[in-house]
């Protein structure tokens, strides 16, 4: 086993941590949760498949957890603010029809599940 190897288990588990954390809003009174968890594990040099597939993933995280009524209204606002982040990176890579396609997809789907929620 290299040293790479421990510090980038170390990083994953740190990432999922996170994760969990942000979802079942553990802490709900430290939004750096989750600029912490969007910054995590983002390298340019990564290939842009895997960057898109990260940045979805990471909307997706946030959405669900934004329409999660069991969680404090104000880590739900909190997620809210932050699902933009990875849509504007996503919006970074979106030079074909099929990646804009996708981005204004999820933008829909936003729009679509955000106006039949309350989240207030």
């Amino acid at each position: 086993m290299t040293q790479a190897q421990p510090q980038l288990q170390n990083s994953d588990i740190l990432y999922q941590e996170l994760k969990h954390k942000i979802r079942h809003g553990s802490e709900p009174d430290n939004p750096t949760l989750i600029k912490m968890w969007l910054e995590h594990g983002i390298v340019e040099h990564l290939p842009t498949p895997h960057l898109r597939e990260k940045f979805t993933e990471q909307f997706y995280w946030l959405l669900e957890t934004v329409l999660d009524k069991s969680l404090p209204t104000h880590w739900r606002v909190t997620c809210l603010d932050y699902i933009y982040v990875p849509l504007t990176s996503l919006k970074r890579f979106a030079q074909d029809d099929q990646s804009s396609k996708h981005l204004q997809n999820l933008f829909n789907e936003l729009a679509a599940t955000t106006r039949k929620t309350t989240i207030a």
